[in-house]
């Protein structure tokens, strides 16, 4: 606790490292320190500069001596080791913490496992969450050089539809993409088309898959790639010679593809969340995709769906940030899209998917003509133009194909 007295005297002789310290009230451990940062804080906000006379007179609970002592050996340059020190402090504390609460619970190991990688995971996101100008500068520069040089490129991982990527840039690292379609429509083999994208380009992609099995995707997978009619691979109605294909198809995915599988009916959001950090920290996970959102278990009962859906999306949106990568989710509509052109305000139980996405497609199925023509509906962009994109949906082969307009 030397180290946060020490901050916080450093303050008392000079009120502007207020405006400089990330540290908040809640970052100090002894309880009169915390006090004393709460009425500087306060009284500097409003304007009013304080020193330690005046912190002894408001403060009358705590003796002068103590608010004294504060400054005491204390060099007011040297206020970012005292607060860096100090964060220091606090992490080991938690982490202190943490292993107390698990020597002491009883339960399920994975829930107990879950929920200390996400506090270790808070403990790290603490320190250092504002960031000043100067230093996002060069991040900026290196940044738009890194466009630069690609030429007109999409500056993110393909989902394989050329159109798409034009209007979104493909999916770029921090950002939540939803995926929306009513059940059965082909939302899932949507995601999966989109994986298969990312594998040509040989990126390293983890599937959440929280409504399918890892095997039956796996089957799908065969369906897209030797174009074998998926209800034939389900059935095992196939032909000799199909075997020879599936074999250089399962050798070429074994050789080349970095793709990691989580699978878990109704998971838990605590467990999504640490299969998620898990697949970015120990494997190098450049994209994640969850099938799907509302298959996320509920563990409160006291909460509504609603509710637990706003949980679910925010959680999402902290995951693309925290593990700077792309998050691309599916998610179920409401029966209101039924036999309609969907919208973005049908997703379901909650308008927070909305609000979080930084992209919102939607999937929608149309009869014209005896043919069924397909679309995928841009209806958020945050940083670029919405619209729709044509395109074919081979069913028996979970595939998706662009479709130039005019087909039909």
């Amino acid at each position: 606790m030397k180290n946060e007295s020490r901050l916080l005297g450093a303050i008392l002789q000079d009120n502007a490292i207020l405006w400089q310290t990330s540290a908040t009230a809640a970052d100090f451990e002894q309880p009169r320190n915390r006090a004393v940062f709460e009425l500087v804080a306060r009284e500097v906000g409003e304007g009013s500069p304080i020193s330690i006379v005046e912190a002894s007179e408001l403060l009358p609970q705590i003796p002068p001596a103590y608010i004294a002592e504060l400054t005491t050996d204390v060099v007011t340059s040297a206020w970012r080791r005292y607060e860096k020190a100090m964060f220091a402090e606090k992490r080991r504390r938690q982490i202190r913490l943490i292993g107390e609460r698990l020597t002491a619970a009883e339960g399920d190991i994975d829930e107990l496992t879950a929920w200390a990688r996400e506090q270790l995971a808070e403990a790290e996101r603490d320190e250092g969450s504002l960031l000043p100008v100067a230093d996002m500068v060069p991040r900026l520069i290196d940044d738009i050089e890194r466009r630069y040089n690609l030429h007109g490129q999409i500056p993110g991982i393909s989902t394989g539809l050329m159109a798409l990527d034009e209007q979104i840039n493909g999916l770029e690292a921090g950002r939540l993409y939803y995926v929306g379609a009513r059940p059965s429509q082909g939302k899932s083999a949507l995601l999966h088309n989109f994986i298969l994208a990312a594998m040509t380009e040989g990126k390293r992609a983890g599937l959440i898959t929280l409504e399918s099995g890892a095997l039956e995707v796996m089957r799908r997978f065969f369906a897209n790639l030797t174009g074998i009619d998926s209800t034939k691979i389900n059935k095992g109605l196939l032909k000799p010679e199909s075997f020879s294909a599936m074999v250089d198809v399962g050798a070429q995915m074994s050789d080349k593809w970095r793709l990691w599988f989580a699978e878990g009916h109704q998971g838990t959001l605590a467990e999504v969340q640490a299969r998620a950090r898990q697949m970015v920290r120990s494997h190098g996970v450049e994209v994640l995709y969850i099938d799907y959102l509302q298959m996320i278990a509920q563990t409160d009962s006291r909460q509504t769906m609603r509710e637990h859906m706003v949980r679910c999306s925010k959680a999402m949106k902290g995951l693309s940030l925290e593990l700077s990568v792309p998050v691309v989710a599916a998610a179920q509509l409401s029966r209101d899209a039924e036999n309609r052109r969907p919208k973005l305000s049908d997703f379901g139980e909650s308008s927070q998917l909305e609000m979080d996405a930084d992209v919102a497609m939607l999937l929608y199925h149309e009869s014209k003509e005896g043919a069924e023509e397909s679309i995928l509906i841009v209806d958020k962009n945050r940083d670029g133009a919405t619209g729709d994109i044509p395109i074919y949906f081979d069913k028996p082969r979970m595939r998706f194909t662009p479709r130039a307009t005019g087909d039909y």
